[in-house]
């Protein structure tokens, strides 16, 4: 008996199995898609279920062949990657038919597992020709609800329509629109030119037209957005919006029921010609990124210097200072910092000054110092001359050892120099945002 089973196992371990005519001759035949898997025996742990990937994997790539060969009109219109869209459609339609693959035999030598699959073509374009079916019957009534009011859901419905029929789009989708009284046109195309007809139709005014606006100061200026569709001339709402000066975006805003936008003017520090464009943001109007940001209309800035009125009074004790040195500082700073026109009337600022000197009686003092006292007070009014802010100061002290009206001078050289250092900080607090 024991001599029995050495000689069966003998036999056994020399029995090979033929290898498969499969393994090196391609098959084929009209009615199915074969697919060859081949992977190396070593450091894989599970074969059969490699092998049956990379199987699955060829059937795909002869459907991508066939989906491109229908495909050369719709890559001509909308610029698309054929490898990249046909990868992508045939993925999807092969995970649709992954129930229909037959796994119809399989072989391993002594380095490699093979695997042959095969999908049948009938199925594979029956279940196609359902799901497309659906999609088709979907997007129609997405296009249906766009088409009912024209608003921000307009583009989202517009948009689900199209990404409904994109596996199906190798092949022309004639269709009755609108399915009542319509006319027969091929859905991709016509989706494609609604959402373009839509955004087209895209209005927009503003008010005002011509802004008066004064650089380096704060403004209470706003704009005002009406977004509208031009053909039915009615407001567009929930429409995303921002809004660029330069490269600065200064705000972004939705237009409400009525259309309407309002953006507070920013705060401009110089005095070149300037614009806001009005940009509709497709970021928020559509999932993908395969549309651009448009600039809708250009609002012109045209800011202007802001022309002040100085009322001042400079005396050296009695006398009048020819020279207004603490006027002169003012002017200068007002012309650096913000090219300030000055005028005698319909200022936009209004500003007041007052400096004056009184000496202390009794000749000069111990150290041999003619002394004098010096008060300022500057007030800045806006153009309803309503005081924006005031500086004062009081009993400044000045000296000389020459005289009194030297010590008068010098009384006003130091208020001078404090109030210019006062009044860069306090222009900075007020007057800019």
């Amino acid at each position: 008996m024991k001599a029995f089973f050495s000689l069966i196992f003998f036999i056994l371990s020399c029995y090979q199995v033929t290898e498969p005519n499969w393994i090196k001759n391609t098959v084929s035949d009209d009615d199915h898609w074969y697919g060859y898997g081949v992977v190396e025996k070593k450091n894989i742990a599970n074969l059969t279920k490699e092998a049956r990937l990379k199987s699955i994997e060829d059937i795909a790539s002869q459907i991508s062949i066939d989906i491109s060969l229908k495909f050369k009109r719709v890559i001509i219109e909308d610029n698309f990657s054929i490898n990249e869209y046909t990868k992508n459609i045939s993925s999807f339609r092969l995970s649709e038919n992954i129930q229909n693959i037959e796994f119809i035999d399989s072989y391993r030598d002594k380095n490699n597992f093979y695997v042959l699959s095969r999908l049948n073509k009938n199925k594979y374009y029956k279940i196609i020709r359902e799901k497309r079916s659906i999609a088709v019957e979907t997007a129609l009534n997405y296009m249906e609800q766009a088409d009912n009011s024209f608003e921000f859901s307009t583009f989202a419905l517009l948009e689900k329509a199209e990404n409904e029929i994109f596996n199906f789009i190798d092949a022309s989708i004639p269709v009755i629109y609108p399915r009542v009284g319509g006319k027969l046109q091929q859905l991709y195309p016509l989706i494609k030119y609604k959402i373009s007809d839509y955004y087209n139709r895209i209005n927009v005014t503003f008010n005002p037209q011509k802004i008066d606006l004064i650089y380096g100061f704060q403004n209470d200026h706003s704009i005002e957005l009406l977004v509208f569709d031009s053909k039915s001339r009615l407001p567009i709402p929930g429409l995303p919006f921002y809004y660029m000066l330069g490269k600065d975006t200064i705000a972004t805003t939705i237009s409400s029921n009525i259309g309407e936008s309002i953006i507070k003017l920013p705060f401009v520090n110089d005095n070149f010609k300037q614009s806001i464009d009005v940009i509709i943001d497709h970021n928020k109007l559509f999932e993908s990124s395969n549309y651009n940001n448009k600039v809708l209309a250009t609002i012109p800035i045209l800011p202007r210097s802001p022309k002040i009125s100085i009322k001042s009074i400079e005396k050296n004790y009695s006398n009048p200072i020819i020279t207004e040195p603490i006027t002169q500082s003012i002017k200068l700073l007002f012309q650096k910092k913000y090219g300030a026109i000055f005028v005698k009337e319909n200022a936009d600022i209004h500003i007041n000054v007052n400096a004056s000197t009184f000496k202390l009686e009794g000749g000069k003092n111990e150290y041999g110092l003619f002394l004098a006292h010096g008060n300022l007070l500057v007030n800045i009014l806006n153009s309803k001359k309503q005081e924006i802010f005031s500086i004062s100061y009081n009993n400044e002290l000045g000296r000389s050892f020459s005289n009194y009206r030297l010590a008068g001078l010098d009384a006003i050289d130091s208020l001078n120099e404090k109030m210019l250092k006062n009044m860069k900080i306090k222009l900075n607090s007020f007057f800019v945002n």
